[in-house]
């Protein structure tokens, strides 16, 4: 079963991501284990307490995984996949690429929208790991 990880913010285009990635594993009769995860970045000027934004940002991560693997598992029950979700804070790409080292993944299947701003993170990301990288467009 191959490793895939996916970054999400619970956007259209990081759903389109994980829906590309299933299609893919899908059709090749390759099982998948996906990594979906989601980074919040180190609050520089907190106004509340460094807790009390930790634990907001949890408690919202936490609601929004539910519902994501919610309807990953019914739309995609049938198929030879699993999910895991992970959140961590910090910087997405230095997450992303601890985590291809560190566990050993195969792919990365980054969804983004032309209009995010991403292309440095991705850039960083692609000089940074040797596993491939599929950029998705929304």
């Amino acid at each position: 079963m191959k490793k895939v990880l996916i970054p999400t913010d619970f956007s259209p285009a990081a759903q389109r991501a994980l829906h590309f990635g299933v299609s893919i594993f899908e059709t090749s009769g390759v099982g998948a284990n996906f990594i979906l995860v989601h980074t919040f970045p180190f609050p520089v000027n907190a106004s509340n307490s460094w807790v009390e934004v930790h634990d907001a940002w949890k408690r919202t991560s936490a609601k929004s995984f539910a519902a994501e693997l919610e309807e990953a598992r019914r739309v995609y029950a049938p198929k030879n996949v699993s999910f895991e979700t992970l959140s961590f804070i910090g910087s997405l790409d230095n997450v992303l690429v601890h985590l291809v080292r560190e566990r050993g993944i195969d792919c990365v299947i980054w969804g983004t929208d032309p209009e995010s701003g991403k292309e440095e993170e991705i850039a960083r990301l692609l000089s940074r790991v040797s596993c491939p990288v599929l950029v998705v467009p929304l």
